[in-house]
């Protein structure tokens, strides 16, 4: 029988976090286990433990480092682009959040997909890492805006009273300095490019339509009109 690895001979908190991906990946994460993931890494339980107490805390570790790969990739994308070129960080950022999902299935479904029954992510812990992706993208409208770049969409520009509502409750509560206008785009807009790579990461998109690199970039041009910032073209 092999004898268990000595805690010191691994970097056991990271290897935890590897296999838990790989049990989210085969089983989902709701399936996650300590003592499952102990075995697989061929160390004690209570090993675990002076990292993990609970599958919980594993869990929220997972979310923490997953919001903050993904908002690297998004604010890399928007770095490699001129100040002044609006257009070109948007484009940038949502291109990035696609490709990011895409290389990272299991940690955008453990963010962004279904809620593991019994948790409850601890706000203080999860929400900065959270907002950070969605305040790149606001970050960048709002400079735009700032700058007079953007020309909104009718729909946008004069929002419906109950949707002036809830983005200034929005805008409250977070306190964000940009316009409700720039938070409604930067939420509708997600809404529109999340609901297209989960059904991508899920496989429903190939059946009906084959070309999906054209259909989310066709997605991404329709947000930066609604912005003003593709010229007319």
């Amino acid at each position: 029988m092999p004898r268990p690895k000595r805690e010191d001979q691994i970097d056991l908190a990271n290897e935890v976090k590897t296999v838990a991906y790989r049990q989210i990946a085969a089983n989902g994460a709701a399936a996650l286990s300590l003592r499952a993931i102990a075995r697989e890494l061929n160390v004690t339980a209570p090993a675990i433990y002076n990292y993990y107490s609970r599958r919980d805390d594993l869990v929220t570790a997972l979310i923490v480092d997953s919001y903050n790969s993904f908002a690297n990739a998004l604010e890399l994308a928007r770095d490699k682009v001129g100040e002044a070129d609006y257009a070109g960080q948007l484009m940038g950022a949502l291109v990035a959040y696609r490709a990011w999902a895409l290389a990272h299935p299991e940690e955008y479904s453990l963010i962004f997909g279904t809620p593991i029954p019994g948790y409850q992510a601890p706000m203080e812990l999860t929400l900065p890492a959270a907002k950070r992706g969605m305040d790149t993208i606001i970050g960048i409208l709002e400079a735009a805006e700032i700058a007079g770049a953007l020309t909104f969409a009718p729909s946008i520009a004069s929002l419906a009273p109950s949707l002036r509502e809830a983005a200034l409750t929005w805008k409250r509560e977070h306190g964000y300095a940009a316009s409700i206008q720039v938070l409604y785009l930067a939420l509708a807009g997600w809404g529109r490019i999340h609901g297209l790579v989960m059904l991508e990461i899920y496989n429903h998109l190939a059946p009906f339509f084959y070309d999906v690199d054209a259909l989310y970039l066709a997605e991404v041009d329709a947000i930066l009109h609604l912005a003003g910032l593709d010229k007319g073209e």
